[in-house]
């Protein structure tokens, strides 16, 4: 590709070298594809030297990443990042309103039909789901995440429910986790999304080779199964067979939970604050979190834990200081990185407003006290206590979205909207997703993206 750019621009290898102050046998490697560049500063110049577009050099910049990774680490990283960005993203809108939901009629639904029509097919599932609902049934479900089974679902499932929802998954096994196949991680935010609307979700996992397991499953591969009814449906819900009769209810029950034996917890999933803090207690060495702003909390004193502590709901205010004093010491001095943007620091510094806890958006932290954290959060680093790290680029961080991956076991995150009325937290040891986001973080930390610590503390220290 490049060879073809010097051709069309009608340049010389020795007019390049000279620019580049680079040996032109080198060059000629480089362009003739026997040699790789040897960074993504060289590119860029090579690209601003060839007077390449915004989108020739993205694609320059592209090949040459591709490169140095493969093409399949490249992909899954990029698949990661934007992962990140959707879940920092994720529209908490789309929820009914609890009082829209009335007790539907379902007379005139036969024991078994067959339906035809999406429109049908929708309104008779949440008509029998919303009659479930009302009557404690679980729900036990067969099928593939997918945009159009979340939608249903966020549609047919009221958000006072706390009926428990049994989602089983089959996640790929066919390559080895440095592959590049990334069927798991593309499943992953619907998991996350319905993790975030319905309290009593619940995703378990077999394992399989997934292409040739879902091609098998093709006619009717969706099955939501209640105390009362079956459907099974196609992967987009739009044609189906509804089983409105008990010998089908208890059959499809019956194989439901003889195939739950072989299945695992994929997700834990909470909406409790003071079920989060306590967990926040028991992380192991080695965390990396990936956040939009600083975490000033581990700058605290008790007094000013309790000066805030109307926002927490965690019990009496000495309970509250003894549960943050565990959660402080279980991060300091245990090897903790923390990645964030400057623009998130730059925010925090200038509005004292914080997106780490529950806060009211009419009171922000002063900047006498915003200056007093951030020395603290200097003075923690230069002590090597913790480790903030700036990100040189936007790699979808976000207010909404912190993301916590412990040493190569678990990856946890915690979703939250832009008025903290839903906070909702998400742990996975699945380790295709574990693996996936570890080494997004590490390319983060290796490849250049993050500031050193030494860099981020001159930065801090220029917000003093």
């Amino acid at each position: 590709m490049l060879k073809s750019y010097t051709d069309k621009r009608n340049i010389t290898i020795v007019s390049m070298s000279k620019q580049l102050g680079i040996d032109r046998a080198t060059l000629h490697k480089i362009i003739s594809g026997d040699r790789r560049a040897p960074d993504e500063k060289f590119v860029a110049d090579v690209c601003r030297l060839l007077m390449l577009s915004a989108d020739e050099t993205e694609r320059m910049t592209e090949l040459y990443r591709i490169s140095v990774m493969g093409d399949g680490v490249y992909r899954r990283r990029c698949t990661v990042r934007d992962i990140i960005k959707g879940l920092s993203d994720m529209s908490w809108s789309k929820r009914q309103d609890d009082k829209m939901w009335t007790k539907p009629v379902i007379a005139d639904i036969p024991s078994v039909s067959s339906v035809y029509t999406s429109q049908e097919l929708w309104k008779r599932i949440t008509a029998l789901l919303s009659e479930e609902i009302q009557k404690g049934s679980e729900i036990r479900m067969i099928a593939q995440p997918s945009e159009y089974l979340s939608n249903i679902l966020r549609y047919a499932i009221p958000s006072s429910s706390s009926n428990t929802l049994y989602h089983m998954i089959c996640l790929d096994n066919s390559e080895d986790l440095n592959g590049s196949h990334d069927y798991n991680l593309g499943i992953f935010p619907h998991i996350c999304e319905l993790s975030s609307d319905i309290k009593g979700y619940t995703p378990i996992y077999y394992y399989d080779n997934a292409a040739p397991h879902l091609d098998s499953m093709t006619l009717l591969p969706v099955l939501i199964v209640t105390d009362s009814f079956a459907v099974c449906t196609d992967d987009k819900i739009s044609r189906g067979i509804i089983y409105n009769e008990p010998e089908a209810t208890v059959f499809y029950r019956r194989q439901f939970e003889a195939m739950r034996g072989n299945c695992y917890p994929l997700v834990i999933s909470d909406n409790s604050l003071n079920s989060l803090f306590l967990k926040a207690c028991r992380y192991p060495k080695n965390t990396t979190i990936i956040h939009y702003q600083p975490s000033f909390f581990y700058a605290l004193s008790d007094e000013e834990v309790l000066d805030n502590c109307n926002y927490f709901k965690c019990g009496k205010p000495e309970k509250i200081t003894e549960l943050m004093g565990k959660i402080r010491r279980s991060f300091i001095g245990r090897g903790q990185t923390e990645l964030f943007c400057e623009d998130g620091l730059r925010e925090f510094m200038e509005t004292g407003i914080v997106y780490e806890f529950p806060r009211d958006f009419f009171k922000s932290i002063d900047e006498k006290k915003r200056k007093a954290f951030l020395k603290k959060m200097i003075e923690m680093t230069e002590k090597g206590l913790y480790d903030y790290r700036i990100v040189r680029k936007d790699h979808g961080v976000s207010g909404r979205l912190r993301i916590n991956c412990l040493g190569g076991t678990d990856v946890r995150l915690m979703m939250r909207s832009d008025d903290f009325d839903n906070v909702v937290y998400v742990q996975t040891d699945e380790q295709s997703l574990v693996h996936a986001f570890g080494d997004y973080i590490d390319h983060l930390l290796e490849d250049g993206m993050a500031l050193s610590s030494r860099e981020t503390i001159k930065i801090m220290k220029s917000y003093l």
